[in-house]
């Protein structure tokens, strides 16, 4: 990695000054660029361009990049495609540092566009300016205000995300907004979130080199649609997945979705069984889907590494536990996870607790007698906690049959509950708890149990996936460190 690499990106996530180009008092992106700089809390300055000049919410628009009176670190532009060329070069000049293209136009639109887009990042390069797109939605770094939607919203948390440890790259603006989105539903927090678009400068690989030296994160997650150079970017996958886990989501795995990554950012999907392979050998854990990739960095950043694949499910909570523990089961089974017996001091220290007739002592574990009293089922599963031989607790947990029998004060005590086993144990616990008729109060659930480390999944297959994902990677670890 290079060695100055921090220093170098300083300016594209923690600009002390960004200036935007084509405000005006008509609206439009730019407009929408600016005013979620201004509404997210950015905490360096902002300044608005204009040919024409005139002012926005009280602060006056200057006519060109050079007339700003104060060094600029970084430039927005949705301008045209037909004024890029000389925003480049007033770039030069006025010593930005970074410019986010948004304007399309260029390499996705054909081959007159890739020669355009390639004249302009090399005309960037002479006059040591980086580029991020063009094509793309730019950059969110929570901690430091920017925003990746540029669209004005009620909670500016929508438009930046919670901050965290999970950065993610994605050649697709969508798809950025959509995770920021399933972030803070599921309690995913960011550290950095970049749309870069047909990436004719600073590519993914750039940014992994980046990433995986960041110390604000520790998880990183993608979306790639294909990539021109390939090869490099496997060689610092390489060295990344040594560091810090990867998810990947590949688009464009089918012919026809091969066909729409070129349309899309001019990229080459290639072969996805070269992917695979690559994928693999880097270490790279690879989802299926936002939703697969999304499960995986929960679970990476709530217990990071296991020691093992060994599981203790849980079911009965709080009754009817038969049927989900056979799910259960069937679940970690197909996921390629281990289901050990119960040690011998675990089923003599749950006897006087689980009563012999209606739970069965074994794992999944099925504490449908018992749990018609809490105070029971916490010691049940406290039990359990501290059984030696696995690696990992999978509860099944139904929000409307607990509410519906323990109510809500029933039902928050034993979240609370799993929160300090969580803290006093520090062994890695997941739930599985399916929409339903509570789904407010399943969703707030979901939400105090990530900021506690607890990762909240709707299905126990997904579930399951995302505890094997992060074994899978550990393994990896194991391996790489021992060579």
């Amino acid at each position: 990695m290079p060695e100055n690499i921090l220093e170098e990106f300083e300016p594209i996530f923690y600009p002390r000054s960004i200036a935007v180009i084509g405000v005006s008092g008509k609206g439009g992106m730019a407009n929408k660029f600016f005013n979620s700089l201004l509404d997210g809390g950015f905490k360096g300055k902002v300044y608005g361009v204009n040919s024409r000049g005139g002012e926005l919410r009280g602060m006056p628009l200057y006519t060109n990049l050079n007339a700003i009176p104060e060094p600029v670190d970084y430039v927005i532009s949705s301008a045209p495609k037909q004024a890029v060329s000389q925003i480049i070069d007033d770039c030069g000049t006025k010593g930005v540092k970074v410019v986010h293209l948004f304007a399309a136009g260029f390499s996705e639109a054909g081959e007159e566009g890739l020669r355009e887009e390639d004249e302009l990042a090399a005309k960037a390069k002479q006059l040591n300016v980086r580029v991020i797109g063009p094509n793309c939605i730019g950059i969110s770094c929570p901690e430091h205000g920017t925003s990746l939607e540029p669209t004005p919203l009620p909670d500016s948390r929508l438009m930046i995300g919670d901050v965290g440890s999970v950065a993610f790259i994605s050649q697709s603006g969508g798809n950025g907004v959509t995770f920021i989105e399933a972030g803070l539903t599921r309690g995913i927090g960011m550290s950095k979130v970049i749309s870069f678009g047909n990436g004719c400068d600073l590519k993914a690989s750039d940014f992994m080199e980046y990433l995986a030296v960041d110390p604000k994160t520790e998880v990183i997650a993608g979306y790639l649609e294909g990539a021109r150079d390939a090869r490099r970017l496997f060689e610092v996958l390489t060295q990344v997945c040594r560091k810090k886990p990867v998810v990947i989501w590949k688009g464009g795995t089918t012919e026809s979705g091969a066909k729409m990554t070129s349309s899309h950012t001019g990229s080459l999907a290639g072969s996805d069984v070269a992917w695979e392979v690559a994928f693999r050998q880097a270490g790279v854990v690879r989802a299926d889907g936002l939703d697969e990739m999304a499960d995986a960095v929960l679970a990476f950043q709530s217990f990071g590494r296991l020691d093992g694949n060994r599981v203790f499910g849980i079911t009965g909570l709080p009754g009817g536990g038969g049927g989900f523990g056979v799910a259960l089961a069937d679940a970690c089974m197909s996921q390629g996870l281990s289901l050990p017996a119960p040690s011998e001091e675990t089923k003599a220290r749950l006897k006087p607790i689980l009563p012999p007739a209606g739970c069965i002592l074994r794992n999944p574990v099925d504490m449908s007698a018992v749990a018609y009293t809490p105070e029971n089922a916490s010691k049940a599963i406290e039990v359990i906690f501290n059984e030696p031989g696995i690696d990992a607790i999978l509860l099944h947990l139904p929000v409307s049959m607990l509410i519906g029998i323990w109510e809500r004060d029933g039902f928050n005590a034993m979240v609370d509950k799993f929160i300090d086993l969580r803290r006093s144990y520090n062994k890695p616990l997941v739930i599985c708890s399916p929409p339903c008729m509570y789904d407010v109060e399943r969703v707030a659930m979901e939400k105090k149990l990530a900021q506690a480390r607890i990762p909240c999944y709707p299905t126990l297959h997904r579930a399951a996936g995302a505890i094997q994902h992060v074994a899978r990677y550990s393994d990896f670890r194991r391996e790489v460190e021992l060579l």
